[in-house]
């Protein structure tokens, strides 16, 4: 560098031009050196290194074409040992990596062809992953987030070697057989090879170890190009596949791809593929002819009359759409690449769509904040991405973030929106520590601008994000903070402001606090009392009237508070049985005490806003229950708890001949009302015998007094008689009126 003209680079050596490079090249120092690369869309290329000059001179390329987002080439080898290289890659389909292989080629060509050595499915692959290697073994990754393995296993039960059939003409059979030895005893049970690949092994078969068996199998070409199989022995022990590789031939030219299809371009855009142009025949071909492809569309670097390719070699032609015309639903394009040589031709058909208008990539939110995750947990967000513009948009890059924030399912490269279309795409956050973290996704689309990013931040403060988000000093209804930070029960936090306060804890996030509701929660010990952390901000109820924070309690606790009312507390189970009977806009409207302790400190309560009154007890032996209206009031006179009725044992409830209500007592007590009689407590023998009778559909009807003495006895006085409990004798008397 800086021995160029203006003190610029010196070039010193110049060979392409070729397909674009998303990697970076590998070498191999041995049999002369060689630099190999792999062409977006084009095929692994070996250059061969010249000590004249430097320069490199492009000396072979893969039969087939690499897909988007391959990898970068290795090279393991023992030194510089002839021989002993390998140039390994992986070998994606397109932009989504799908069915991608972990590749490897001989480091030499022969006759201009990269002769492939191996190759293994490995599911998805991530963009432009380079094979790791270590000690007799190859790693890669694959886009799940695992990291397979490869090398010769020690405990397969039979040894194999990968097997290559070579040159085939296309339609005949060659004909092989294979060795494999047992690394133990055992029986083959059988074997089967993937097509074109055939095997007709006779089983079963038992070897002992070390004993070898020699296998047939057939190679029959269905169409010209590289095909990969495996061979898998079945055994008692477990099964064992190798390699199968070939190569079929016939005279002539192909193409690969066999078509270009370019999709959808709006006028004024270029899309640009590659189709590689190979000798699939056995003989050099010289080309005689080349018809280039017209309107619309051009190709570039076309090999000229009298080119000769060698065996197996082949030329890569660039092809480039630019659609000048065309329509809001599109217009159908097409035209054809043809070249002819001595042997034969191939002409390659290519279509593509052209569109007015343009595409818009709109990201939203442009700022995920996943806030505070403790260590061990994921949260998972999603934003939208979305085609605003007037027709088609292609993703043309996406890149996933990578660590703490990850996508289990990234944007794939080549995804299509149509206009107006949006998804959705969701990324997880993975903290390892308490620290902030932030990371980008980045997309480009063909809407011709520049990478759009959405941010993505964790663990940054969550007091301070919390109230930039309510809009600050100068847009939040919290004002400007009156104090710092500080620790609060359980590791959590606070900070007060002119207008509330914020409280955190990891488990809850951040939630605003204000008024009246904030200084009942200070009151009762604010995180380190019995309601917890707030897990709402202060929000207005379903009735318009009144406000409320929800808490972090196990069992559930609220603060409610309306003008009238004031602040209050509810929780556990007397929250839960107010909440199952509508919660404000129930019978009993809002809470006008905080949960209370009874006076014989056995149970608790909450008095509500009702007007004739209302009420929930609790104990732990009979639950929660509500009472209300004059069958409260009858209560209330006759002591509550403390008198002889108890604790409800029931909600106020309809009587089953529709009139009256009611509700039950712990101490095998009843109040029961009716619009004519009023509310009336029966209790003791009296009731159990009024009950035997069939209670208000008996033929005493319903109760009008409460128990009462008279001389010598108790009574209970009914709509059609009375209920008499004699002391002198213990027994119960009926009378009609």
């Amino acid at each position: 560098s800086g021995q160029g003209a203006g003190g610029g680079d010196a070039v010193v050596g110049m060979t392409g031009p070729f397909q674009g490079v998303w990697g970076r090249p590998g070498f191999w120092g041995g049999d002369g050196g060689y630099v190999y690369v792999v062409g977006n869309t084009g095929p692994l290329r070996a250059l061969k290194y010249s000590a004249a000059g430097p320069s490199l001179t492009s000396v072979g390329t893969t039969t087939d074409n690499f897909g988007y987002t391959s990898g970068s080439p290795v090279v393991t080898s023992t030194g510089t040992t002839s021989g002993s290289a390998l140039v390994w890659v992986v070998y994606s389909t397109g932009p989504t990596g799908a069915n991608a292989q972990l590749r490897a080629y001989d480091p030499v060509p022969v006759n201009g062809v990269l002769k492939l050595r191996y190759s293994a499915p490995i599911g998805t692959a991530v963009k432009f992953s380079v094979p790791a290697t270590d000690n007799g073994r190859v790693y890669v990754g694959t886009r799940d987030g695992k990291i397979l393995g490869f090398g010769r296993p020690t405990t397969a039960v039979l040894a194999t070697k990968p097997y290559d059939f070579g040159s085939t003409a296309v339609g005949t059979t060659e004909n092989a057989t294979v060795t494999v030895t047992a690394n133990r005893d055992l029986t083959v049970t059988g074997a089967t090879a993937d097509a074109p690949f055939v095997t007709s092994l006779t089983t079963p078969v038992s070897l002992v170890k070390g004993q070898t068996l020699t296998v047939p199998i057939s190679y029959t070409p269905s169409a010209w190009g590289a095909s990969t199989g495996s061979l898998t022995f079945s055994t008692n022990v477990g099964t064992t596949a190798m390699d199968l590789h070939g190569q079929g031939t016939q005279p002539g030219l192909g193409a690969t791809p066999t078509s270009l299809d370019f999709g959808q371009v709006r006028t004024g855009a270029a899309k640009e593929l590659g189709v590689n142009i190979i000798n699939t025949g056995t003989t050099a071909e010289t080309i005689t002819a080349v018809t280039a492809p017209g309107g619309p569309f051009s190709a570039d670097q076309l090999p000229t009359a009298g080119t000769v390719l060698a065996a197996g070699a082949s030329t890569t032609v660039p092809v480039t759409y630019t659609p000048t015309t065309g329509t809001d639903t599109g217009k159908p394009e097409s035209g054809a690449l043809t070249l002819s040589s001595d042997q034969g031709s191939v002409t390659v058909p290519m279509t593509g769509t052209a569109l007015t208008g343009k595409p818009q990539l709109t990201l939203d939110p442009t700022v995920v904040d996943f806030h505070t995750v403790p260590v061990g947990q994921s949260v998972t967000l999603s934003f939208t991405v979305a085609n605003t513009g007037t027709v088609p948009l292609t993703i043309t890059k996406a890149k996933a973030p990578a660590g703490v924030f990850h996508s289990d399912d990234p944007l794939a490269e080549g995804q299509p929106i149509p206009p107006g279309e949006e998804m959705q795409q969701k990324v997880t956050f993975t903290p390892s520590d308490a620290y902030p973290a932030t990371a980008v996704y980045e997309i480009t689309g063909d809407d011709l601008e520049t990478a759009k990013t959405v941010t993505l931040q964790g663990n940054t403060d969550p007091i301070t994000d919390y109230y930039n988000k309510l809009g600050g000093a100068r847009g939040s209804f919290l004002s400007d903070p009156v104090s710092a930070q500080y620790a609060t029960a359980g590791g959590g936090k606070a900070q007060d402001f002119r207008g509330g306060s914020i409280y955190w804890s990891a488990a809850t996030g951040a939630h605003a606090m204000l008024g009246d509701i904030l200084a009942k929660y200070k009151a009762l010990g604010g995180p380190a009392g019995s309601l917890g952390y707030p897990i709402t901000d202060e929000q207005g109820t379903p009735d318009g009237v009144g406000r409320y924070n929800h808490f972090s309690r196990a069992d559930g606790a609220s603060i409610y508070w309306t003008p009238n009312t004031g602040a209050h507390a509810i929780q556990g189970a007397i929250r839960t049985k107010w909440a199952s009977m509508g919660w404000e806009t129930g019978p009993q409207g809002y809470p006008i005490t905080d949960e209370t302790t009874t006076p014989d400190g056995t149970g608790k309560y909450n008095h509500f806003s009702r007007p004739d009154g209302a009420s929930i007890y609790w104990t732990a032996n009979t639950g929660a229950w509500s009472i209300q209206g004059q069958i409260r009031d009858r209560w209330t006179a006759l002591s509550r708890e403390q008198g002889p009725l108890g604790y409800p044992t029931t909600d106020e409830l309809g009587t089953p001949d529709g009139v009256g209500r009611y509700n039950h007592f712990s101490k095998q007590a009843s109040i029961y009302w009716t619009p004519s009689t009023g509310p009336a407590a029966i209790y003791g023998l009296i009731r159990q015998q009024w009950a035997s009778m069939g209670w208000e559909r008996s033929a005493l009807g319903y109760p009008s007094s409460d128990e009462y003495g008279i001389n010598g006895g108790r009574r209970n006085d009914f709509v059609h008689g009375w209920i008499t409990f004699w002391f002198s004798n213990g027994s119960i008397q009926v009378t009609y009126r």
